[in-house]
């Protein structure tokens, strides 16, 4: 491992440490829960309201360290219909939901060596 590698990893995990939250991704094609660190990235809200209700769109990016997304040691790649919870503080959950921005696909790599992935999802709420 060369010097500056060295020093790319040692960054990359403080920043993970200082402002990453548990988290469980869940595959949805499967159900399995996998525990994982992820820090949010990037947030954009839309809303439209109807008649009764309004309905909110959070966008989050998640940034995931990719050896974390194993199940029996396989890697996978994050997919459309999988979901990231997370515990709130006022001991409610919120579900992420990944899914894409338009045309591109709904993950992609963080850093020139793939060792973390920024994962598009998408937060509903009614009101």
């Amino acid at each position: 491992m060369t010097r500056a590698s060295l020093l790319t990893a040692t960054a990359r995990t403080a920043h993970m440490a200082m402002w990453s939250e548990s988290a469980t991704y869940k595959q949805g094609g499967t159900g399995t829960g996998i525990a994982i660190t992820a820090r949010k990235a990037a947030v954009k809200t839309v809303s439209a309201s109807g008649e009764d209700v309004v309905v909110s769109t959070e966008w989050f990016d998640w940034v995931v360290t990719a050896s974390e997304l194993a199940v029996a040691t396989v890697l996978f790649e994050p997919d459309i219909g999988d979901t990231v919870t997370v515990a709130q503080a006022d001991g409610k959950t919120a579900i992420y939901q990944v899914g894409t921005y338009g045309s591109e696909k709904c993950w992609e790599p963080a850093d020139t060596e793939e060792k973390e992935l920024v994962i598009h999802t998408k937060l509903w709420s009614e009101a």
